[in-house]
């Protein structure tokens, strides 16, 4: 049976969860829950999904991702970047219409879209935005400079929409789906390296005629075969005392 880790993919647009569920389905070590959602909305969709299935990652987008990884710190959160290839094609598409533009965008694509005009010497503004109020208020001044069109993320996009502005959405490709598929089936490797590790570990731990009980860094007990449960907390408690002087000690 092949091993599987099970990912929770929280996007912002359809097309690009259309994307990462074919590709995924190349994928047998992937179990893959995808649905669409942006910001705010994905992290309430993020903690109604871990609240009836268990998942090893998460996968979103851009200013998504950031608010996952603050939320829910216990979860590793994998970014689908933006990648040049993705900024060059929405810029280009923008181009064709001849309308004054600008790139609006959550911090993490306008730091790299900045990135890019730089490198190509583009002479486009690009604004990031933190809030919904902060990009409401900056469409209205472009739109008072006679820009009518707004290449962005998703949030942005639609907001520009809402104010009549054009917009060309700065889509993912097919080359950020696979990397970040990738990713996860490489922290599946680790994982069940660490698995099996682990049972080796507790096998010798088992076995053993004397107690033995380890710990991580932080204190935190893996692996004790102590069975008395409160000769266990005691002994536990010891070692903690004595391993941090040995690290403080270290330093």
């Amino acid at each position: 049976m092949v091993k599987q880790i099970r990912v929770l993919a929280i996007l912002p647009y359809e097309g690009l969860k259309e994307m990462l569920v074919s590709a995924a389905g190349q994928h047998r070590e992937i179990c893959l829950d995808a649905t669409v959602g942006d910001m705010e909305k994905a992290v309430e969709v993020a903690g109604e999904r871990m609240e009836t299935a268990k998942y090893d990652v998460i996968i979103a987008r851009g200013g998504t991702a950031e608010l996952l990884r603050t939320a829910y710190p216990h979860m590793i959160i994998l970014e689908i970047s933006v990648t040049f290839d993705d900024i060059f094609r929405a810029v280009l598409l923008a181009r064709n219409y001849n309308e004054k533009f600008a790139i609006v965008s959550l911090p993490a694509i306008a730091k790299r879209a900045q990135e890019f005009c730089t490198m190509l010497q583009y002479d486009i503004e690009v604004y990031a935005v933190n809030t919904e109020e902060e990009s409401k208020e900056l469409l209205e001044n472009l739109q008072k400079q006679g820009y009518s069109m707004v290449v962005g993320d998703m949030i942005n996009a639609k907001l520009a929409t809402e104010k009549g502005m054009n917009v060309v959405l700065i889509m993912s490709g097919k080359n950020s789906v696979e990397a970040v598929l990738k990713q996860a089936v490489q922290l599946l490797a680790i994982k069940s390296r660490e698995t099996e590790e682990k049972d080796y570990l507790k096998s010798i731990c088992d076995g053993a005629p004397w107690y033995i009980t380890i710990l991580n860094r932080q204190g935190d007990v893996l692996l004790n075969n102590v069975k008395n449960s409160g000769e266990s907390e005691r002994y536990a408690e010891f070692l903690k005392e004595n391993l941090n002087a040995y690290f403080e000690q270290e330093i």
